[in-house]
Protein backbone atom coordinates (compact mmCIF):
# COMPACT_ATOMS: atom_id res chain seq x y z
CA UNK A 1 0.00 0.00 0.00
CA UNK A 2 1.43 3.36 -1.04
CA UNK A 3 0.35 5.29 2.05
CA UNK A 4 -0.11 3.10 5.11
CA UNK A 5 -2.32 4.49 7.84
CA UNK A 6 -2.16 3.94 11.57
CA UNK A 7 -5.11 3.96 14.00
CA UNK A 8 -4.74 4.62 17.74
CA UNK A 9 -6.96 2.77 20.25
CA UNK A 10 -9.54 1.98 17.61
CA UNK A 11 -10.24 5.65 16.88
CA UNK A 12 -10.95 6.89 13.39
CA UNK A 13 -8.02 9.29 13.61
CA UNK A 14 -5.28 8.02 11.31
CA UNK A 15 -2.06 9.43 9.89
CA UNK A 16 0.16 8.29 7.03
CA UNK A 17 3.23 6.39 8.23
CA UNK A 18 4.97 6.06 4.86
CA UNK A 19 5.29 8.20 1.77
CA UNK A 20 5.36 12.02 1.64
CA UNK A 21 4.66 13.77 4.95
CA UNK A 22 1.55 15.95 4.37
CA UNK A 23 2.16 17.92 7.55
CA UNK A 24 5.71 18.89 6.55
CA UNK A 25 4.47 19.80 3.07
CA UNK A 26 1.73 22.02 4.51
CA UNK A 27 4.23 23.67 6.89
CA UNK A 28 6.52 24.60 4.01
CA UNK A 29 3.62 26.06 2.04
CA UNK A 30 2.74 28.22 5.05
CA UNK A 31 6.24 29.65 5.08
CA UNK A 32 7.82 27.78 8.00
CA UNK A 33 11.60 28.07 7.79
CA UNK A 34 13.57 24.88 8.23
CA UNK A 35 17.20 24.83 9.27
CA UNK A 36 19.17 28.01 9.96
CA UNK A 37 18.59 31.43 8.43
CA UNK A 38 21.50 32.44 6.21
CA UNK A 39 22.00 36.21 6.09
CA UNK A 40 24.23 38.36 3.89
CA UNK A 41 25.34 41.80 5.10
CA UNK A 42 25.78 44.21 2.21
CA UNK A 43 27.80 46.59 4.40
CA UNK A 44 30.51 44.08 5.34
CA UNK A 45 30.14 41.33 2.74
CA UNK A 46 29.77 38.72 5.49
CA UNK A 47 27.51 35.66 5.51
CA UNK A 48 26.17 34.69 8.92
CA UNK A 49 23.58 32.23 10.19
CA UNK A 50 21.63 31.48 13.33
CA UNK A 51 19.57 33.66 15.70
CA UNK A 52 20.46 37.33 16.08
CA UNK A 53 22.05 36.94 19.53
CA UNK A 54 24.18 33.94 18.53
CA UNK A 55 25.20 34.31 14.90
CA UNK A 56 28.02 32.32 13.33
CA UNK A 57 30.13 33.20 10.31
CA UNK A 58 30.06 31.26 7.05
CA UNK A 59 33.31 32.22 5.38
CA UNK A 60 33.81 33.15 1.74
CA UNK A 61 34.87 30.08 -0.22
CA UNK A 62 32.45 27.79 1.65
CA UNK A 63 30.79 25.33 -0.73
CA UNK A 64 27.13 24.39 -0.30
CA UNK A 65 24.92 21.93 -2.16
CA UNK A 66 21.80 23.55 -3.62
CA UNK A 67 18.31 22.12 -3.91
CA UNK A 68 17.10 24.15 -6.88
CA UNK A 69 13.58 22.75 -6.53
CA UNK A 70 13.22 24.83 -3.34
CA UNK A 71 13.71 28.14 -5.17
CA UNK A 72 10.79 30.48 -4.42
CA UNK A 73 9.78 33.96 -5.54
CA UNK A 74 7.27 36.27 -3.96
CA UNK A 75 6.70 39.10 -1.56
CA UNK A 76 7.22 40.12 2.03
CA UNK A 77 5.51 43.05 3.77
CA UNK A 78 7.00 44.96 6.70
CA UNK A 79 5.03 47.10 9.16
CA UNK A 80 6.79 48.70 12.16
CA UNK A 81 9.83 46.47 11.58
CA UNK A 82 7.78 43.26 11.74
CA UNK A 83 6.62 40.86 9.03
CA UNK A 84 2.94 41.58 8.35
CA UNK A 85 2.57 39.02 5.56
CA UNK A 86 4.76 36.83 3.37
CA UNK A 87 3.64 35.18 0.13
CA UNK A 88 6.11 32.89 -1.62
CA UNK A 89 5.53 30.69 -4.67
CA UNK A 90 7.83 27.80 -5.68
CA UNK A 91 9.32 28.49 -9.10
CA UNK A 92 8.19 25.05 -10.26
CA UNK A 93 4.58 25.98 -9.48
CA UNK A 94 4.44 29.11 -11.62
CA UNK A 95 4.62 32.88 -11.34
CA UNK A 96 4.41 34.69 -7.99
CA UNK A 97 1.28 36.59 -7.04
CA UNK A 98 0.82 39.85 -8.95
CA UNK A 99 1.89 42.93 -6.99
CA UNK A 100 -1.42 44.67 -7.77
CA UNK A 101 -3.32 41.99 -5.83
CA UNK A 102 -1.35 42.28 -2.57
CA UNK A 103 -3.18 43.39 0.58
CA UNK A 104 -2.49 46.94 1.77
CA UNK A 105 -1.24 46.72 5.36
CA UNK A 106 -0.51 50.45 5.63
CA UNK A 107 0.04 53.09 6.80
CA UNK A 108 3.74 52.54 6.13
CA UNK A 109 6.75 54.40 7.49
CA UNK A 110 10.20 55.39 6.23
CA UNK A 111 12.95 55.12 8.86
CA UNK A 112 16.10 57.14 9.53
CA UNK A 113 18.34 54.46 8.03
CA UNK A 114 16.42 54.65 4.75
CA UNK A 115 14.49 51.39 5.19
CA UNK A 116 10.79 51.42 4.47
CA UNK A 117 7.66 49.55 5.45
CA UNK A 118 5.52 47.95 2.76
CA UNK A 119 5.84 45.15 0.24
CA UNK A 120 9.20 44.07 -1.18
CA UNK A 121 10.08 41.48 -3.78
CA UNK A 122 11.79 38.47 -2.20
CA UNK A 123 13.56 35.27 -3.30
CA UNK A 124 14.57 32.24 -1.26
CA UNK A 125 16.41 28.94 -1.65
CA UNK A 126 17.79 26.11 0.50
CA UNK A 127 21.44 25.07 0.80
CA UNK A 128 23.10 22.16 2.60
CA UNK A 129 26.56 21.94 4.03
CA UNK A 130 28.60 19.43 2.02
CA UNK A 131 30.35 18.43 5.27
CA UNK A 132 27.54 18.05 7.81
CA UNK A 133 24.30 18.17 5.86
CA UNK A 134 23.17 21.21 7.88
CA UNK A 135 20.30 23.03 6.19
CA UNK A 136 20.42 26.78 5.47
CA UNK A 137 17.54 28.86 4.17
CA UNK A 138 18.68 31.99 2.35
CA UNK A 139 16.21 34.82 1.75
CA UNK A 140 17.01 38.09 0.04
CA UNK A 141 15.10 41.27 -0.74
CA UNK A 142 17.89 43.57 -1.94
CA UNK A 143 18.66 44.28 -5.59
CA UNK A 144 22.13 42.77 -5.20
CA UNK A 145 20.73 39.53 -3.79
CA UNK A 146 18.21 39.44 -6.65
CA UNK A 147 21.07 39.58 -9.14
CA UNK A 148 22.85 36.76 -7.28
CA UNK A 149 19.73 34.61 -7.48
CA UNK A 150 19.30 35.50 -11.14
CA UNK A 151 22.88 34.58 -11.99
CA UNK A 152 22.50 31.26 -10.19
CA UNK A 153 19.31 30.46 -12.08
CA UNK A 154 20.90 31.44 -15.39
CA UNK A 155 23.98 29.26 -14.83
CA UNK A 156 21.83 26.32 -13.71
CA UNK A 157 19.40 26.62 -16.64
CA UNK A 158 22.19 26.30 -19.20
CA UNK A 159 23.45 22.88 -18.09
CA UNK A 160 21.00 21.06 -15.79
CA UNK A 161 19.41 19.03 -18.60
CA UNK A 162 22.83 17.63 -19.44
CA UNK A 163 23.36 16.63 -15.79
CA UNK A 164 20.41 14.44 -14.79
CA UNK A 165 20.24 13.32 -11.16
CA UNK A 166 22.93 15.79 -10.13
CA UNK A 167 22.74 18.74 -7.75
CA UNK A 168 24.75 21.96 -8.18
CA UNK A 169 27.34 22.92 -5.58
CA UNK A 170 27.98 26.65 -5.15
CA UNK A 171 30.82 28.63 -3.62
CA UNK A 172 29.71 31.70 -1.66
CA UNK A 173 31.62 34.97 -1.85
CA UNK A 174 31.02 38.70 -2.37
CA UNK A 175 31.91 41.48 -4.80
CA UNK A 176 32.57 45.06 -3.71
CA UNK A 177 31.00 48.04 -5.48
CA UNK A 178 30.31 51.71 -4.95
CA UNK A 179 26.61 52.51 -5.23
CA UNK A 180 25.45 55.34 -7.43
CA UNK A 181 23.65 57.89 -5.31
CA UNK A 182 21.30 60.35 -6.95
CA UNK A 183 21.38 63.90 -5.72
CA UNK A 184 19.09 66.83 -6.38
CA UNK A 185 18.58 68.22 -9.87
CA UNK A 186 20.30 65.25 -11.45
CA UNK A 187 23.61 65.99 -9.76
CA UNK A 188 25.68 63.18 -8.18
CA UNK A 189 24.74 62.53 -4.59
CA UNK A 190 27.02 62.12 -1.60
CA UNK A 191 29.04 58.91 -1.73
CA UNK A 192 28.05 56.42 0.95
CA UNK A 193 31.11 54.17 0.78
CA UNK A 194 31.77 50.66 -0.41
CA UNK A 195 29.00 48.06 -0.49
CA UNK A 196 29.02 44.34 -1.21
CA UNK A 197 26.92 42.03 -3.35
CA UNK A 198 26.57 38.28 -2.69
CA UNK A 199 27.97 35.80 -5.22
CA UNK A 200 26.62 32.24 -5.61
CA UNK A 201 28.86 30.53 -8.15
CA UNK A 202 28.33 26.96 -9.31
CA UNK A 203 31.71 25.22 -8.97
CA UNK A 204 30.79 21.51 -9.18
CA UNK A 205 27.96 18.97 -9.25
CA UNK A 206 26.94 16.31 -6.75
CA UNK A 207 25.18 13.01 -7.51
CA UNK A 208 21.64 12.93 -6.15
CA UNK A 209 22.53 9.85 -4.08
CA UNK A 210 25.18 11.88 -2.21
CA UNK A 211 22.76 14.76 -1.69
CA UNK A 212 20.23 12.36 -0.13
CA UNK A 213 22.95 11.25 2.29
CA UNK A 214 23.43 14.90 3.28
CA UNK A 215 19.70 15.18 4.01
CA UNK A 216 19.90 12.15 6.31
CA UNK A 217 22.98 13.58 8.03
CA UNK A 218 21.27 16.90 8.59
CA UNK A 219 18.10 15.28 9.91
CA UNK A 220 20.08 13.12 12.35
CA UNK A 221 22.00 16.14 13.64
CA UNK A 222 18.83 18.20 14.02
CA UNK A 223 17.15 15.41 16.01
CA UNK A 224 20.08 15.19 18.45
CA UNK A 225 19.23 16.94 21.76
CA UNK A 226 21.20 20.10 22.44
CA UNK A 227 20.33 21.98 25.59
CA UNK A 228 22.26 25.04 24.45
CA UNK A 229 20.68 25.24 20.99
CA UNK A 230 18.07 27.82 20.08
CA UNK A 231 15.12 25.71 18.95
CA UNK A 232 13.10 28.66 17.65
CA UNK A 233 14.65 28.59 14.18
CA UNK A 234 15.15 32.33 14.36
CA UNK A 235 11.52 33.41 14.46
CA UNK A 236 9.92 35.94 12.16
CA UNK A 237 12.15 38.85 13.16
CA UNK A 238 13.28 40.30 9.81
CA UNK A 239 16.76 40.95 11.20
CA UNK A 240 17.29 37.20 11.36
CA UNK A 241 17.17 36.53 7.66
CA UNK A 242 16.90 39.54 5.40
CA UNK A 243 19.71 40.68 3.16
CA UNK A 244 20.87 44.26 3.56
CA UNK A 245 21.93 46.38 0.60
Amino acid sequence: MENEMTTTNGNALAFPTTGPDPFATAARKLGVIEGSFLKFDGNSGDFTYGPKDDTKDLSHGTVLAVNMSTFKRGWICWVDGEVAEEIMTPLLEGEPQAESTLTDHGPYQTYDDGSEDGWQSQNSIEFRSTDTGELFTYKGVSKSSGRAFGNLLDAFSKVYRQKPNQMPVVEISANAFEPKVKGKDGKPGKKIGKKYAPVLKIVSWMPLSEFLVLIDMGAAAAAKPDDDADQSGGGDNPQNYTTTD
